[in-house]
């Protein structure tokens, strides 16, 4: 059905396409790759979306502060896990001041909501929080892992940090 409505879709990208537009379900969680159930009205549909999660607040216990200054960028954490992002494998984390976090350290620093660093796919970045901000002024930024394998989780929290302040 799905190579039906995306002829131009190579088999892969089929796949790929029914397994990220799963509902994710608890109970089949390790238990699949997907850990989901098929949804193929998504999958035919525009599909491919943010789906909201339960929230939960993560104490900051056990993780490292990282000391950024205004526009800083932290070195390369070692993540606890491969992440998969736009068709690479990654195992270090940039975390810079601004909200943002990157697989390479390439534009982190940018303080302005532009395009980052290109429109072109994919571009390693990720931007939880992304703002002017200045942990070198106040606040704090955690990295720390949570969990044991297979169910591990990476941390990373701005807390208090303020915005930049401009004349």
């Amino acid at each position: 059905l799905v190579m039906a409505k995306f002829p131009n879709l190579s088999t892969q990208q089929v796949s790929r396409r029914v397994k990220e537009t799963v509902d994710p379900l608890t109970a089949f969680f390790g238990k699949c790759e997907t850990g989901g159930r098929l949804n193929l009205a998504r999958a035919l549909s525009g599909g491919f979306g943010i789906h909201p999660g339960t929230y939960s607040w993560v104490p900051t216990n056990g993780m490292n502060s990282l000391t950024l200054t205004d526009n800083g960028v932290s070195t390369a954490r070692l993540l606890p896990f491969t992440f998969r992002y736009g068709g690479k494998n990654y195992t270090n984390l940039f975390i810079g001041a601004n909200g943002v976090m990157g697989f390479v350290n390439v534009s982190l620093a940018n303080t302005s909501n532009v395009d980052l660093p290109t429109s072109a796919f994919p571009n390693a970045l990720l931007c939880p929080f992304w703002d002017d901000l200045n942990p070198g002024a106040g606040g704090n930024v955690w990295f720390g892992t949570l969990g044991t394998a297979p169910n591990r989780s990476a941390v990373v929290s701005w807390i208090e940090v303020p915005h930049k302040q401009t004349a």
